[in-house]
């Protein structure tokens, strides 16, 4: 598998994503915005905000970016069409713990510290609507998603509670169990086993006379249990999974089948993985100097042609042309080449 990458690598200091159009990247850079084209990575707009961008927003449209400065705390909008347009939200003593855009990318939701209620802002007329109290999602469960064609909802956890409701579910609990369950029949019922093994006979040791002591440079780090990072393949065929007790492996399952189609071990912990929108092909990073990419057929191993550049997230544009890749410090984009279909052409010369 062959890759053209950008000619250099750009600096970054916060949050980088592609536009929902696939047609530029927005890249945050202490107090600044900067929007690049993605096919040049030439500069198309520079915004200057009033404090550290902490997180970064397109429009669902594409015309509009928005950024949270939660240090102060505050929001600021950008309109990519009209440079001289801005807009900056200030909460005041509420405070904005985090904000999103609305589906007709119109609207701006701004959510306060500690919960304590909604406000829905409108960028048409200016005004603002507040919900009091919002009701929050438990913490029951540590992620829900919907797979691509609605047929399936993924839900995994670390605690050992279940809550079901509707469809078709796919869980974890501590026990490495991932499970398929619907509420109508009870012959659909799916469990994958993540194998481990367990010390069945512990060792004994008569310790009442002994003194134990403590080295000040030693640290005990609780291992965590369930799933860190799921994620569904754009056909549903597929969802990938790691748990986090074994970081440096990745879980693709075959959703079809009902079975395991391949599990990817690395020498280091995944740090991030993401599926291409328009194919089965995952592309994975461990912070190395290397890609990592899997379609049913193969698997594949690309090296980053910048010194020092080690991957820490991975992101595909949504039209599936370019990978997004970060490094702590910098990011640089990818471009997968189509692969070169085998030469089938006829050698056999014919009797005369």
């Amino acid at each position: 598998m062959e890759m053209e990458f950008t000619t250099d690598a750009y600096k970054h200091t916060g949050p980088v994503c592609f536009s929902p159009d696939a047609r530029f990247v927005a890249v945050a850079v202490d107090y600044r915005l900067v929007v690049r084209d993605v096919a040049s990575l030439k500069v198309v707009q520079l915004f200057s905000c009033m404090d550290k961008i902490s997180s970064v927003e397109w429009a669902p449209d594409s015309e509009y970016i928005l950024c949270g400065l939660y240090k102060r705390p505050m929001v600021q909008a950008w309109s990519l069409s009209q440079p001289d347009w801005t807009c900056k939200i200030d909460e005041g003593q509420a405070g904005i713990a985090y904000a999103r855009w609305s589906p007709d990318s119109r609207h701006i939701l701004t959510t306060s510290e500690f919960q304590l209620r909604l406000t829905v802002w409108s960028l048409v007329n200016t005004a603002c609507v507040h919900v009091q109290w919002p009701k929050h999602a438990s913490r029951d469960l540590a992620g829900v998603e919907w797979s691509p064609d609605d047929s399936s909802i993924v839900v995994w956890d670390s605690l050992l509670e279940y809550k079901f409701n509707q469809s078709t579910l796919t869980v974890q609990d501590v026990s490495d169990l991932l499970r398929n369950i619907t509420n109508t029949a009870s012959d659909l019922f799916t469990r994958w086993e993540v194998p481990f093994q367990e010390v069945d006979r512990p060792w004994q040791l008569d310790m009442s006379d002994s003194e134990l002591y403590l080295s000040d440079g030693f640290s005990c780090n609780m291992q965590d249990n369930g799933s860190g990072m799921l994620s569904w393949s754009s056909d549903s065929h597929y969802f990938f999974t790691r748990n986090d007790n074994m970081p440096t492996a990745l879980w693709i399952w075959d959703i079809c089948r009902l079975e395991l189609a391949a599990v990817l071990v690395q020498k280091d912990p995944i740090r991030a993985a993401a599926w291409d929108p328009n194919c089965p092909r995952l592309a994975l990073c461990t912070e190395s100097t290397h890609l990592y990419m899997w379609t049913p057929s193969r698997v594949a191993c690309v090296n980053v042609p910048f010194p020092n550049f080690r991957i820490v997230d991975v992101k595909w544009s949504s039209d599936g042309s370019r990978l997004l890749l970060k490094d702590r410090e910098s990011f640089c984009c990818a471009l997968p080449l189509p692969e070169e279909e085998p030469d089938e052409s006829d050698d056999s010369t014919e009797d005369e």
